[in-house]
Formats: C-alpha cells, sequence, structure tokens
C-alpha cells in the first residue's frame, strides 16, 4: 500500500460506511463518482508530505541516535581497557598483582612466592641487566660458552678498533682491555664509530661508554695511555693501530705471551689494515709457526715503507665496519674450534677486501 492509499484509508467517510451498511426496500440509488475537490485533493498532498517528512524525521533520529551509542560503546570499550592497564602497572609495581578470581590461601601464598623470586631476580640497575636478555639470538651457538671465558687485549680505538670494541661487547667475552691516548675529533666521524656528542672525550671512555649503552658490557677496562713494551700482553690480542712501529710493539708483546704460555693454541693475534675502499686483516694463531715467520719478514716493515694515502681518503664508515666484522668473524671462528664444532672453521692468515671491483679473498 503506497503513501496515499494510507491516507485516503485513513479518513474515511461516514457516507461510504452508511453506503456499505444500509438496505434499502427499492433499488439502490447509484453512487456516482465525482472528481476530488481541489480542496480535498491539497489536503490529501499535505498529509502525503507530513507522513513523508515524519519518516524521514524518524530514520534520521535512529541514525543519530545509532552513531551516539556507538560512540558511547567505543569510549566505554577504551575506558575498561584504560583502567585494567593501569591496574596491572600498579599492581605490578607494588610486588604483586589483585587476581581475577578469589584464590586459597595456599594458592595466594604461592603466588606471593613467585612474585617475591622474580622481583629478586630482576636487576636494580642496567648494568646488571641479566645476559639472556642481551644474548638470547645467538645463545645457542657452539662458540657462545666458550666466548664468555675469553679476555681479549683491544690497541687503537679509531676506525679499526671503535667497530672491533661495538662488536665485541655485544657477545659478551670476559674481558675487554683497550689501549687508546688518543681523544675524539670532529674529523674522526667519517670513518670512526663516535658522535658530536663524544668530541674531546678520550676514545677509550667514549667507546665504552657506547659499549655498555648497546651492548650491555660493563665487563671492559679503559687505558688512555698509548700501548708500549712496559705493557702487559695477553694470549688473544687484536690490533687497530694505524702506524707500523706501534703494531710491531703491540706484536712483540703477544708472541712475548705466546713464548711463555703452555699451550700456544689458545693464542691469537689479529692485526687489521685500513684504507678508503680497501682493508687487509692478518690472523696468526700461537701454534701457527709459519705465519709467525711470514708476518715478521713480510708484513712488519717500516712506516717509510707503508703507502702514503691522501689525509682526505683514509676512512669511509663503510670499510671500517666491515673490517670490524671481519676480525670479530675470525675470532669468533678460532673460539668456535676449540669446541670440537661438526665442520671446522676457516682462519685464513690473510683476508683482503678491495670495494671497487668487490673481490674478497682470504689465504690460509
Amino acid at each position: 500500500m503506497n503513501e496515499e492509499e494510507r491516507v485516503i484509508e485513513a479518513v474515511p467517510t461516514d457516507y461510504e460506511e452508511a453506503m456499505q451498511t444500509a438496505t434499502f426496500d427499492e433499488a439502490p440509488i447509484p453512487v456516482v463518482e465525482e472528481p476530488l475537490s481541489s480542496d480535498l485533493a491539497a489536503l490529501i498532498e499535505e498529509a502525503n508530505r507530513f507522513l513523508a517528512s515524519r519518516e524521514v524525521e524518524e530514520i534520521t533520529q535512529y541514525l543519530t541516535n545509532a552513531e551516539e551509542l556507538q560512540e558511547i560503546v567505543e569510549n566505554t570499550l577504551i575506558e575498561m581497557e584504560e583502567s585494567e592497564e593501569s591496574t596491572l602497572i600498579d599492581d605490578t609495581l607494588q610486588g604483586t598483582r589483585v587476581p581475577s578470581v578469589e584464590l586459597t590461601p595456599e594458592e595466594q601464598a604461592a603466588l606471593d612466592q613467585a612474585i617475591a623470586t622474580q622481583d629478586s631476580e630482576i636487576p636494580v640497575n642496567s648494568a646488571t641487566l641479566q645476559l639472556q636478555e642481551s644474548t638470547s639470538r645467538f645463545s645457542g651457538a657452539v662458540w657462545y660458552e666458550a666466548i664468555r671465558q675469553k679476555s681479549i687485549i683491544l690497541a687503537g680505538l679509531g676506525g679499526i678498533g671503535s667497530y672491533v670494541a661495538f662488536l665485541l661487547a655485544r657477545m659478551q667475552p670476559a674481558r675487554i682491555t683497550m689501549y687508546d691516548d688518543d681523544r675524539v675529533e670532529a674529523v674522526n666521524m667519517s670513518g670512526q664509530l663516535y658522535s658530536v656528542t663524544d668530541v674531546g672525550n678520550y676514545k677509550g671512555n667514549a667507546i665504552y661508554q657506547m659499549m655498555k649503552n648497546y651492548g650491555n658490557f660493563y665487563n671492559g677496562n679503559v687505558n688512555t695511555q698509548r700501548f708500549t713494551d712496559q705493557s702487559l700482553g695477553g694470549p688473544i690480542m687484536i690490533c687497530g693501530f694505524d702506524n707500523m712501529e706501534a703494531r710491531k710493539v703491540f706484536y712483540q708483546s703477544w708472541k712475548n705471551w705466546r713464548d711463555t704460555t703452555d699451550d700456544p693454541s689458545k693464542c691469537l693475534f689479529i692485526d687489521g689494515r685500513l684504507a678508503a675502499e680497501e682493508f687487509q686483516v692478518i690472523a696468526i694463531q700461537g701454534d701457527d709457526e709459519r705465519a709467525m715467520k711470514l708476518y715478521e719478514e713480510e708484513w712488519l716493515f717500516s712506516d717509510a715503507e707503508a703507502e702514503e694515502t691522501l689525509c682526505s681518503y683514509k676512512q669511509t664508515t663503510f670499510m671500517a665496519n666491515m673490517i670490524g666484522s671481519v676480525m670479530v668473524n675470525i675470532f669468533v671462528n678460532f673460539v668456535a674450534n676449540e669446541c670440537d664444532p661438526v665442520f671446522p672453521r676457516d682462519v685464513p692468515f690473510l683476508t683482503t677486501y678491495d670495494a671497487i671491483t668487490m673481490y674478497y679473498k682470504v689465504e690460509m
């Protein structure tokens, strides 16, 4: 039924009702259908418009109420979530958590004991953050536990040493002893792992702070003096010097240690040499007499014989990053071989890389 029919039906006339119920003795008087008067037609049209407008108004009001209801529900849910999170945080900070169900005295005692045990394991400051958190991604490696027993001496904290120190810190060795008497300069940021806030500080102090912040490493020992022939050597020594005379002193200290130890196979010397777009890494294991002889005869030349490079073309950050990674990789392989891996790992005597040709070469 359309709206016009509904309007007409809703307003019946007395005449029509009378005609439907009346009876006559004589033939009924025929009803002549006449067109509606203009007044009646206008009335019907007005009634239709009124009903139509009421329906639109009702629909509009319904939609408005629905939107308001949806907004109320959403806000209520948000308030409930925030209330739950706030309660959880407050309870955790107080060392207790309000259970969602009522616990028996025995269950509550067990819960309190678990919370107390958990709190005792949480470090009081970042310096004692649990190692399993910062090393969990590689704690299953065959070398993981062995590296945590190693002590390393690292001298020269420039383009090579700063990256080596940072990467070693992430692996949590037992000790890293560092030597460098230089202070950070703005020019160092072109190829070394320092920031503008480090300028003026000793490189050793600056890099050690970075090792704490980004490696959670607190077993460092910083020496803001040069490494000399009076400095103490060790079984694992990594050289980041940029001059030959310092390398000779550092190597001799390692060799002296190697000569006096009961097990030379536990000794490792790594020497990194870096230019703007190429590097060389030399690794010598303590039981490799051939490598020691080759290094002394062919690689410990004088500074005068060293290749000259322009001051404006000496370091790039990506190459410093690469050589640091290669040197740490060699250290990891050396330690892994002590752990009886399924496949022995390479510890090449010489590793070279040229960024221009991207040619990577190793010599055993």
